[in-house]
């Protein structure tokens, strides 16, 4: 970074020898720079918070599959208790399938 600054500095300065010799404007050119790099470092800023809140996002995700792959676990053995109960066995599978619906879906959406 400090090399460019330094560009920029000369650059600026070499326009301002220029503007010495045609009559001075109002707008000089280093505080534009400022401003520019400035708004660059508040764009990184928030594009790092963006990055963070998406990592948490994935994060709660992550979770959220590990518990419903949990509940599927406690689904299932529930299911081997219950396997003379054929219609029982027929509603969770259906709570399952709609269950891995929805992981899909929060994947698709990321």
């Amino acid at each position: 970074m400090p090399l460019l600054c330094n560009e920029a500095a000369a650059a600026a300065a070499a326009a301002d020898r220029g503007k010495q010799q045609t009559p001075p404007t109002s707008i000089s050119p280093l505080p534009n720079l400022q401003q520019q790099q400035q708004q660059q470092q508040q764009q990184q800023q928030q594009q790092k918070q963006k990055q963070q809140q998406q990592k948490q996002q994935k994060q709660k995700q992550q979770q959220q599959q590990q518990q419903q792959q949990q509940q599927q676990q406690k689904q299932q053995q529930q299911q081997r208790m219950q396997q003379h109960y054929h219609h029982q066995q027929q509603q969770q599978q259906q709570q399952q399938q709609q269950q891995q619906q929805q992981q899909q879906q929060l994947q698709e959406y990321l």
